[in-house]
């Protein structure tokens, strides 16, 4: 059987290998393409495509999976680029691009399936993150600086909507996701199957003997839904009882300002490096920029706790990546993250806007070795029943199977 993937990116030697932009994100992808190839007997093609101005086609062959970079300027012309790649079976990975749209219209639907990853136009409604709750007197253009990021979230996701309208297939991992797309389309066929780890996250265990205590890893926190202004109340009552607490946050510098309402002092950014003056937390943060697959794992591994403050998820991939290593996990409760860890036994879990629960839940990692270990050791076998790459390649494979053959 021929299968077609689309993801937003290449892995990074393919990327690197068409003169592409290399990007740390979307590795899981490689994990489940290589691992189809490696344990069916399936055909694979994985495919980018980009709308633009101008049409082309770039191909790389790699460990026996074809890989396509299809540049289009109308979904006439992705049709037509399409035909030269036909296929038993097209997934479609994702559903908040405006490309998710397009293939809507451009394959044949009765033979495409469509994962949801986050869902953008649910998470539109979540965007400004309860920032009421903790903006204190700052510039009065940052809520209209916030609104502006919500607007184009909106946007996205009346795309996102007119995609799921048109597929008659989707497979989902949460009740959250599940629950989401049947109020979107209540007639489409859904199918549940657990994601496939990057491949580095099934090696190496956490140890509290090797970890450096009392520090945190948030893997990103770049805008509103991350919840930044969230890590830093976290931190601020961390610091009273851990003074010497450290947090190390993946992604750009959120103190460097590099747009133009950066400069001006009305961004987010502003706002977060404002907390960091205002609670004393100049030596209690570090942002580390992008990190590799290999660099976010040394990151868990070498940590205390990892926190995940998000304001909305489906399901995590670096929880899960946190989990899968037994790096002990304080979790926001929200969206689909209570399927896949349990409170009190492989993780703590807090509401969202509860910070003092946060720092709580913290302390009693890095103060508890016992506990600790516990959970670590509870997330591990969780996260292994959870992931298991050939329980998961084998729901896939059915799943293809009973799309074809109906």
């Amino acid at each position: 059987m021929k299968i077609m993937m689309f993801g937003s990116q290449f892995p990074p030697q393919i990327a690197a290998q068409m003169n592409l932009p290399v990007s740390p994100f979307g590795g899981w992808l490689e994990g489940i393409s290589r691992r189809l190839k490696e344990e069916t007997e399936l055909e694979i093609v994985f495919g980018v495509v980009r709308r633009g101005k101008r049409n082309r086609i770039r191909e790389v062959k790699q460990n026996g999976i074809h890989y396509c970079l299809l540049e289009y300027s109308s979904v006439e012309m992705l049709k037509k680029q399409l035909s030269a790649w036909r296929a038993e079976l097209y997934h479609v990975f994702g559903t908040e691009h405006r490309w998710s749209y397009d293939l809507s219209q451009a394959l044949p639907q009765e033979r495409t399936v469509f994962s949801i990853q986050g869902l953008i136009s649910v998470y539109a409604v979540y965007y400004l993150a309860s920032f009421n709750l903790f903006q204190k007197a700052y510039h009065p253009l940052l809520p209209l600086y916030l609104r502006l990021g919500q607007r184009d979230f909106f946007r996205r996701g009346q795309w996102e909507k007119k995609a799921l309208q048109n597929a008659q297939y989707c497979i989902g991992r949460t009740a959250w996701d599940e629950s989401a797309v049947r109020q979107i389309h209540p007639q489409i066929r859904y199918f549940k199957a657990n994601e496939i780890l990057r491949p580095s996250f099934y090696t190496g265990q956490w140890s509290l003997a090797q970890c450096q205590r009392h520090t945190i890893f948030v893997s990103q926190a770049g805008y509103p839904i991350k919840a930044p202004h969230m890590i830093m109340e976290i931190l601020r009552v961390l610091k009273q009882s851990i003074p010497d607490v450290r947090c190390r946050i993946g992604g750009y510098d959120l103190t460097q300002h590099r747009t133009l309402a950066g400069r001006l002092g009305v961004s987010y950014d502003n706002y977060i490096s404002s907390l960091i003056r205002r609670y004393g937390l100049e030596n209690h943060v570090e942002f580390l920029g992008m990190l590799s697959e290999q660099q976010v794992r040394e990151q868990l591994l070498n940590s205390h706790v990892f926190l995940s403050a998000s304001v909305i998820e489906n399901s995590s991939n670096s929880l899960a990546e946190a989990m899968m290593l037994g790096t002990p996990s304080v979790a926001s409760d929200v969206g689909g993250t209570g399927q896949m860890a349990c409170h009190r036994h492989d993780s703590f879990l807090y509401p969202f806007d509860e910070p003092v629960l946060a720092a709580y839940y913290i302390q009693k990692l890095m103060e508890e070795d016992d506990l600790a270990v516990r959970i670590s050791q509870a997330a591990r076998l969780h996260a292994q029943q959870l992931y298991d790459p050939q329980t998961n390649v084998r729901q896939l494979r059915e799943i293809y199977s009973e799309i074809v053959r109906k």
